[in-house]
């Protein structure tokens, strides 16, 4: 077999079951324990994600949700890329469900790029061809999507929500502006959606705010006055600064 019908026997099992999310419900992953899974990078712990995938595995929430397991598995991925220590444990704990199980689960440990989840991996009870065809891949970079797409987008909010990388908002910012500079804000799906996913982000959580504020402030002129309609400052100036730690904050007079 090729390396070709290899990467597309990858693709198509381990992604065709990963159908993103929409951001109708304000972005990024929308299951039971939204909260928790939004807020963990501001309290990491190894442990306590793998007890959240486990309930969400057993409650069947996993398997009856396609839609979710793409962004889960990148959440997921994230924090073992974070804590690559943590991955024999994770490992053996995925090792004890179903072959069918295990093929969900398996997206997170390739995407997370490590030796130690690349060598889990290959331990998964999955095809041989697939392992295969994952070792003769490269490990995308999520934050290196051009953010054309909302699957893109709830990449970006579950890189954000394991790991606290503004880099993650900085990308949808950048959506923004390009929707801004060639009008199409309202009229592009993905840009719409992200306008309204960061809305709703930054009411829900001040270092988002604080994170979108610190961005729109290095603007100039027009752009910042576009900005500033688009995304108001839902926390007020120096609680949003303080609240993302911007270097702003020892500029303020106040």
């Amino acid at each position: 077999m090729t390396t070709t019908r290899h990467a597309l026997m990858l693709s198509s099992l381990l992604l065709a079951a990963c159908a993103q999310t929409p951001f109708s419900d304000g972005g990024g992953i929308q299951s039971p324990g939204t909260e928790a899974l939004q807020n963990y990078y501001k309290s990491p712990n190894p442990d306590r994600a793998l007890s959240m995938i486990q309930g969400l595995i057993e409650n069947r929430t996993w398997s009856k949700r396609p839609d979710m397991q793409r962004n889960l598995a990148i959440w997921a991925s994230q924090i073992l890329k974070q804590s690559p220590q943590a991955t024999d444990k994770w490992c053996n704990a995925v090792k004890r469900y179903d072959i069918t199980t295990q093929h969900q689960a398996a997206y997170l440990f390739h995407l997370a790029g490590t030796p130690e989840s690349r060598k889990c991996f290959q331990e998964l009870d999955i095809d041989d061809n697939i392992k295969q065809a994952a070792l003769n891949s490269a490990t995308p970079d999520l934050l290196a999507t051009e953010g054309r797409t909302i699957t893109d987008l709830n990449g970006y909010w579950a890189v954000y929500y394991a790991t606290g990388n503004p880099q993650a908002i900085e990308k949808m910012l950048s959506v923004i502006q390009n929707g801004i500079r060639t009008g199409t804000v309202e009229s592009d799906k993905t840009t719409a959606a992200t306008v309204q996913s960061l809305r709703q982000n930054m009411r829900r959580d001040p270092v988002i705010n604080g994170i979108v504020q610190n961005h729109i402030g290095r603007l100039g002129g027009a752009d910042r006055s576009a900005m500033n309609r688009l995304l108001p400052n839902t926390g007020g100036l120096r609680n949003s600064l303080k609240a993302s730690g911007s270097a702003l904050m020892k500029r303020l007079p106040f």
